[in-house]
């Protein structure tokens, strides 16, 4: 009897001490720059792969990228005239700024093709015409611009 006490209140000792399993989250930042000159890229998209979770470069390239799922594994990174870039991200403790570089991909078009068509309707021009005739002296007895007329 005092064995299965004793192991009961081990049991219990040990469940009390056990913590939840908890999903950590984890933020990364860094800048996006071109490979070749150096420059920082404003307005890159950022996506995990396979998530809705995202975000862009500001002006300077640079980027936060906030609430990341310790299970991830892939950021995708792209921008208008560059290679798409995938990055494998292992879990870890430290996650040290990030310095993506992306690769110019030249895009060649055949035919640019520019096509415009007037809307005669918005360019009517009403025939009629105002006038106010004033003399001289009440032209003088009306308020300058910003004048308060009190």
């Amino acid at each position: 009897m005092r064995k299965l006490i004793f192991i009961v209140l081990s049991l219990i000792t040990l469940m009390s001490q056990a913590q939840p399993v908890i999903k950590r989250q984890f933020t990364l930042t860094g800048t996006v720059t071109d490979v070749s000159t150096g420059e920082r890229i404003p307005f890159a998209s950022l996506l995990i792969k396979d998530t809705t979770i995202g975000t862009i470069t500001d002006v300077n390239g640079y980027f936060i990228l906030e609430k990341i799922p310790a299970d991830t594994v892939t950021v995708v990174v792209k921008y208008l005239g560059y290679q798409s870039k995938e990055i494998r991200l292992t879990p870890s403790q430290e996650n040290p700024p990030l310095s993506i570089q992306l690769k110019e991909q030249a895009i060649g078009l055949d035919e640019v093709l520019i096509v415009a068509h007037r809307d005669d309707k918005a360019m009517q021009i009403s025939n009629s015409e105002h006038l106010i005739k004033m003399s001289p002296a009440a032209l003088k007895v009306l308020p300058n611009v910003g004048e308060n007329p009190c």
